[in-house]
């Protein structure tokens, strides 16, 4: 099962505790499952939380390909 079809509220809770689990950040339909979660719940997200999920997916992407291309 892909991450992205769990419910909102599963992928909310993750967010919330920045505990995503990695290779939901790597996979391009899971991140945009996050990013729509985000958008729904904005003001729950504390800003934060969401840089340091942001960086931490940079960090995921940099560590499966580090030569860049």
């Amino acid at each position: 099962m892909c991450y992205c079809n769990l419910p909102d509220a599963v992928i909310l809770d993750d967010i919330l505790r920045g505990s995503i689990p990695d290779h939901a950040y790597a996979n391009s339909c899971c991140w945009r499952r996050i990013c729509q979660i985000r958008g729904r719940y904005y003001s729950h997200v504390d800003p934060e939380v969401w840089v340091e999920i942001c960086r931490t997916r940079g960090y995921v992407l940099a560590r499966q390909n580090p030569r860049g291309f």
